[in-house]
């Protein structure tokens, strides 16, 4: 009797199922098997050479909790217009598909037009120096691809993402036992107390907050535990902050910067050491640098 009630149960069937059937082709040309609960991959398998107590306790119901990421949602009452602007994220993904397009083009056309353009070689430019600029007589072609090569803003980036906001410039630090939220805004670095209203409801204390102004986009926030130091990255360099309280209220203050040619597009600090910290550049160097040793 237990044993015909354990092959009418949920769980048996729903084992039965996965164990058994397989995914059409079509399908899995679409989505990878591993988003799909339970899916078997062993094609060999046979259910009647298993334990059945086993196979039911890997398919039973587990009582579970599932928390979902909360988005920070701008004030209802913040004009329409405010809301409208681009996704600074987006901004220079557009602008070098644009121009990326205008290559194409450029590129295009002249392979259309190749035999009525004038080739032209590097040797066979003659520049001539005046005393506040240089000028060379090259095809007007070339002149129309060398502006647009110059409206370039970042000629590091090419990717179909913003990969410099890896990491996200929103973040929460733990001082004296009180939530501290860090996020840039209008320029400056914004760190103000959170306390928790109700269950999912968690309001900051503006009152209690304070700023440091920004030297460019903020990129990226980064803090170890127990620490009261904040590692800030922008593309050309790094900002070191460190986090206080004074009579109730929260005091920020830029303690130590680092520059870099070379655009920065990761930034974490040693949970050890507090004072080294590593940088990655688009050129995918990790540096390891040490604060008090520079």
């Amino acid at each position: 009797m237990e044993e015909q009630s354990i092959l009418t149960s949920k769980s048996y069937q729903r084992a039965k199922t996965n164990l058994k059937d397989k995914l059409k082709s079509i399908f899995l040309d679409h989505y990878p098997h591993h988003l799909i609960p339970g899916y078997n991959l062993h094609s060999n398998f046979s259910m009647d050479d298993s334990d059945l107590e086993n196979i039911i306790e890997q398919y039973q119901e587990y009582p579970y909790h599932c928390d979902l990421p909360k988005p920070l949602l701008p004030p209802a009452k913040v004009p329409r217009n405010v809301l409208n602007e681009e996704d600074p994220a987006l901004e220079l993904v557009t602008l070098k598909n644009y121009l990326n397009s205008d290559k194409e083009r450029m590129k295009d056309y002249y392979l259309k037009h190749e035999k009525e353009l004038k080739l032209i070689h590097k040797k066979d430019v003659k520049w001539n120096r005046t005393k506040n600029i240089i000028i060379a007589k090259v095809p007007k072609y070339v002149a129309d691809i060398a502006q647009i090569i110059d409206k370039d803003p970042d000629p590091y980036f090419e990717g179909v993402y913003n990969w410099y906001y890896t990491g996200g410039s929103v973040d929460c630090v733990q001082l004296r036992n009180k939530n501290i939220l860090l996020f840039p805004f209008m320029g400056e670095l914004v760190c103000t107390p959170v306390d928790n209203i109700e269950e999912f409801l968690w309001k900051p204390q503006f009152e209690k907050a304070a700023k440091c102004e920004l030297n460019g986009s903020l990129y990226e926030l980064k803090h170890t535990i127990d620490t009261s130091v904040v590692l800030g990255r922008y593309k050309q360099h790094c900002n070191f902050y460190r986090l206080s309280e004074h009579d109730n209220k929260c005091n920020l203050t830029e303690i130590h910067t680092q520059t870099s040619k070379i655009p920065y597009i990761g930034a974490d600090l040693n949970s050890i050491n507090t004072n080294q910290y590593c940088l990655v550049n688009v050129e995918r160097y990790v540096t390891l640098w040490d604060i008090v040793k520079m």
